[in-house]
């Protein structure tokens, strides 16, 4: 796998891969989000835009599923909060709520 610090190309992003940091067009406006999943569609999507790389999240751990799963649907149902910090606030809340939380 890419070293999640470096600029990977698009040709060589993994499987499962998210964003490290949001895509911002040439006129400045979001393309897509930090944490954004790396499917076939958003690569495209990069690629109309004219971007030739983009910086990766660094895997999971894989001890940590569950909480790597509730996360990863964080990320999801707060994808368009960038740019919105009492949006961010709230999903940083729940993060540490479902990381300390027991079933």
């Amino acid at each position: 796998m890419p070293d999640p610090q470096s600029p990977c190309p698009l040709d060589l992003i993994p499987p499962d891969a998210r964003l490290a940091a949001t895509v911002n067009g040439a006129d400045g406006r979001i393309i897509l989000a930090a944490g954004t999943p790396l499917t076939p569609e958003a690569i495209d999507q990069l690629r109309r835009s004219g971007i030739a790389t983009v910086s990766l999240e660094a895997p999971a751990a894989s001890a940590d599923q569950p909480e790597s799963a509730a996360l990863a649907r964080l990320r999801q149902l707060f994808r368009k909060s960038a740019g919105n910090p009492p949006a961010l606030d709230l999903q940083r809340q729940l993060a540490a709520y479902r990381l300390t939380a027991k079933p």
